[in-house]
């Protein structure tokens, strides 16, 4: 009887707080070590990055960039550092931001650089240093 109470209570516990959906949670980056960006907050829209850290250090641009609604939620599901820039190169780039191992940023506008600029829609390249 107890049992049938508990599960009763669950039930209506879900219903009314509602249960996680799979839009709710963040999708797997394909494998441990990966860091991977997406278009869209919410690891939503296009994958354009998804590569191996170890096997990716240093730097690259993000292809098919050229200055419009980059990338806005990142993974990084590896032991390594990921610099993100606001240009096609380190150079170039008037921001930087990192993005500490083992991070999930479902939304850049979270991300702020030292001046307090966020970075969603204004990465154009990144650099992984392990």
């Amino acid at each position: 009887m107890l049992k049938n109470i508990h599960a009763i209570g669950l039930a209506s516990l879900l219903t009314v707080t509602g249960a996680p959906t799979d839009q709710d949670r963040p999708p797997r980056c394909t494998a441990e070590g990966h860091v991977c960006m997406w278009e869209d907050a919410g690891y939503r829209s296009d994958t354009y990055v998804n590569v191996n850290a170890k096997a990716e250090t240093g730097w690259h641009n993000i292809d098919e960039w050229d200055g419009d609604n980059e990338i806005s939620s990142v993974i990084n599901n590896s032991t390594c550092t990921i610099k993100l820039y606001s240009g096609d190169t380190p150079k170039e780039s008037d921001h930087v931001w990192t993005v500490k191992p083992m991070d999930y940023i479902s939304n850049l506008k979270h991300l702020k650089d030292a001046s307090g600029t966020d970075a969603n829609d204004d990465v154009e390249s990144y650099e992984i240093t392990c």
